[in-house]
């Protein structure tokens, strides 16, 4: 497993711009899901 492999293991969540507000809640902890590292994309849709 090459070093790219093991930080895309890193990424628990990836969201679009849309969803900024729910990322944030998720790092927060408030929305009951667990989150180590969320990438947030602005060319893309919410992915996890």
């Amino acid at each position: 497993m090459g070093l790219g492999d093991q930080l895309d293991r890193l990424a628990t969540h990836t969201f679009g711009l849309s969803e900024v507000d729910h990322a944030i809640r998720t790092l927060a902890g408030e929305t009951g899901e667990d989150a180590l590292h969320i990438s947030l994309l602005p060319w893309g849709e919410e992915t996890a």
